[in-house]
């Protein structure tokens, strides 16, 4: 929300408003996917498996996802949907 971030060679390097580097952090992604929403960024490998969530500056997680992700949102909650292909759940309610 308050920073500008670049985003290259597997680095995601963080500036403040003065254009001073704060923080890099390590994100094994080649072919970026990304969401924003207030402090959260979402990222993901387009058509792969990693996904990061990150809050202002910090990893607040990261995961693999069975299938290929195709499509990805946070919400202003932190809140993720990730849309993959290659599977197919079924939700069934008791």
């Amino acid at each position: 929300s308050k920073y500008i971030t670049v985003f290259a060679k597997n680095e995601l390097k963080i500036y403040d408003s003065s254009a001073s580097n704060i923080k890099t952090l390590n994100i094994e992604i080649s072919r970026p996917l990304k969401n924003t929403n207030g402090k959260y960024l979402l990222m993901a490998e387009n058509e792969g498996k990693n996904i990061y969530l990150i809050e202002d500056t910090n990893i607040v997680w990261k995961n693999e996802i069975e299938g290929k992700i195709s499509k990805i949102n946070v919400n202003e909650n932190g809140y993720v949907s990730v849309i993959s292909t290659n599977n197919a759940y079924i939700c069934i309610n008791l």
